[in-house]
């Protein structure tokens, strides 16, 4: 197969974005949340309020606004059946990446925060599916990505 023009410069310059991601390893702590985060998914299958919450912190949203209003009333219960449902899709193997990544959007669009923009839904999911998920950032350089699907 025959790169697409700048192709080739595009995977160069995410190798080395890559190498200079800051890791635990090398000191940074401010990866901590989400690894807590996606630790805990794994082991459940699913996110409630708290570890959105936390999710938020480690995005910097600000969550003085109305959907976390509205996410705060809602049962956790019905939020970790929403997340796990969004989990079993971006997981999904038998789908390409982006499809699995467009289904699991989908299943999240009920919860209150991922029905406009992508910042929110895009987190929660890199949570749930780190190896085929990715943080969407409009900005490019202001939040930490993972892997490699962008919503």
């Amino acid at each position: 197969m025959t790169p697409v023009p700048g192709q080739c410069d595009l995977v160069a310059a995410l190798v080395e974005a890559h190498s200079r991601y800051p890791t635990l390893k090398g000191g940074s702590f401010y990866d901590e949340v989400l690894l807590e985060v996606q630790a805990r998914t794994e082991r459940d299958g699913a996110i409630g309020k708290a570890d959105i919450g936390a999710l938020m912190l480690w995005k910097r949203l600000n969550l003085s606004t109305a959907w976390t209003r509205e996410l705060n009333e809602w049962p956790d219960r019905k939020v970790r059946a929403v997340t796990a449902d969004a989990f079993e899709l971006a997981r999904d193997t038998d789908r390409t990446i982006p499809e699995a990544a467009q289904a699991a959007r989908s299943a999240l669009l009920e919860l209150p925060g991922c029905q406009r923009g992508a910042a929110v839904a895009s987190t929660v999911l890199t949570a749930g599916a780190p190896d085929r998920m990715a943080v969407y950032d409009r900005g490019g350089g202001g939040g930490r990505t993972g892997g490699p699907g962008l919503l």
